[in-house]
């Protein structure tokens, strides 16, 4: 396995006779509300299938905490049985496609330009009213491959003022404690391989206003740029947190209370 000294990543993976066998780069957009976003195209030769994984699949093939690309690669092919006698394993690469089969570089491109359009109406005053109670429940669950994909409503009265999308690995849906809990530390990340789950609010309308990074436990508002600590938002339910949905309470009712939302 070698990697090309090239301004993307590019990695060429290759057989004990020094044949290639596959390569894996890497592909970025950049949007002006969430920043770079980065995913991995893996291709084998023999195969038609390509399969893409984003940042967040890679970190579920690596031990550390930093990324080590090497490492995933090599994980994905012994997980998959993708190289077999020195060559490639059709099946091991279709069931590789069959978990990961997102195309994200059709689903980045039009967040990006989603955010664009969000980007003229940064600054419109909160459409929601501060003394009105707010009330999250769970719409549904989409799940494809490995991926898990959560959809809240965000409603005062039965008015719909957000939308609220959980990501993650698909054991990271009732693995809830990693996203609030510090019992484990800061880094509480591994509880059954699934890791915590990453959390975006939207308006209504889908545009974006917040989101949350349960490896630091902070959320970050777009609007004004400020990163807001867990400890913080806790204090805005005043019910025990000690589940996902207690917890995307207490974010909503601040982001209401605070006039993100």
């Amino acid at each position: 396995m070698k990697k090309g000294f090239l301004a993307k990543q590019e990695f060429f993976i290759k057989s004990l006779d020094e044949k290639e066998i596959g390569t894996v780069y890497n592909h970025d957009l950049t949007g002006p509300v969430t920043g770079l976003k980065s995913w991995f195209v893996f291709s084998f030769q023999g195969s038609t299938d390509s399969v893409q994984l984003s940042m967040s699949d890679v970190k579920q093939f690596n031990s550390g905490l930093l990324v080590d690309y090497a490492e995933c690669i090599g994980k994905v092919i012994a997980k998959y049985k993708i190289l077999e006698n020195g060559t490639i394993n059709v099946a091991g690469v279709k069931a590789f496609k069959q978990d990961y089969a997102k195309d994200y570089g059709v689903e980045y491109a039009a967040v990006v330009e989603k955010e664009k359009t969000c980007a003229t109406h940064k600054n419109d005053p909160a459409l929601s009213i501060s003394e009105e109670p707010v009330i999250v429940s769970l719409r549904n669950i989409d799940t494809s491959g490995k991926l898990a994909t959560m959809y809240y409503d965000v409603k005062q009265k039965e008015t719909a003022i957000g939308v609220i999308v959980v990501r993650g690995h698909i054991k990271s849906v009732s693995e809830e404690d990693a996203e609030y809990d510090y019992s484990s530390g800061m880094m509480n990340l591994n509880l059954k391989g699934g890791g915590p789950m990453y959390y975006e609010f939207n308006k209504a309308d889908g545009c974006f206003i917040a989101n949350y990074n349960p490896e630091e436990k902070i959320l970050f508002t777009w609007k004004d740029g400020l990163n807001t600590k867990s400890t913080d938002l806790k204090k805005f339910n005043k019910e025990k947190i000690n589940s996902r949905l207690a917890y995307l309470q207490a974010i909503a009712n601040f982001l209401v209370q605070k006039r993100y939302l």
